[in-house]
């Protein structure tokens, strides 16, 4: 007997979403040098698969303009070797970001003193939202 988990019947892309969002959970504890060596080790990859990248890709394209699929939009989906080895770079470049896990992105001075930090909370891989969690509350959160 075939025992069907709910991501059965999502599509390849929302699978990969799900599996990307519950990697965020897992990844966001990690210490700094973890992620940047993580982000770089992409990096390299996209590099050194380029030519794979754009394969894949010319082929999707041409699937893309058999479906009818506007120019436009095949233009921006459409992978070069310079774009693959722009996409490597913009993903060093967030290597010298500061890690935004943990860093307060609202504080408001009022009675209630409430703090928001970003964090990916663990329930991230169950499907929930990973908004930012809030650090201190003095009243109970709003209902859902």
């Amino acid at each position: 007997m075939t025992t069907l988990s709910p991501y059965d019947s999502m599509s390849p892309v929302t699978q990969a979403a799900y599996r990307a969002k519950a990697a965020a959970a897992d990844l966001a504890p990690l210490p700094r040098a973890e992620k940047d060596d993580a982000l770089l080790a992409i990096a390299d990859a996209l590099e050194v698969r380029t030519s794979e990248i754009v394969a894949a890709n010319a082929k999707d394209i041409a699937r893309a303009r058999e479906a009818g699929t506007s120019e436009t939009v095949i233009d921006r989906l459409t992978l070069t070797p310079e774009r693959v080895r722009a996409i490597a770079s913009d993903v060093r470049d967030v290597v010298a970001l500061p890690d935004p896990v943990g860093e307060v992105v609202r504080a408001r001075p009022s009675r209630t003193a409430s703090t928001c930090a970003r964090s990916v909370s663990r329930s991230a891989s169950s499907g929930s939202s990973t908004r930012p969690a809030r650090t201190s509350r003095s009243t109970p959160p709003p209902s859902a």
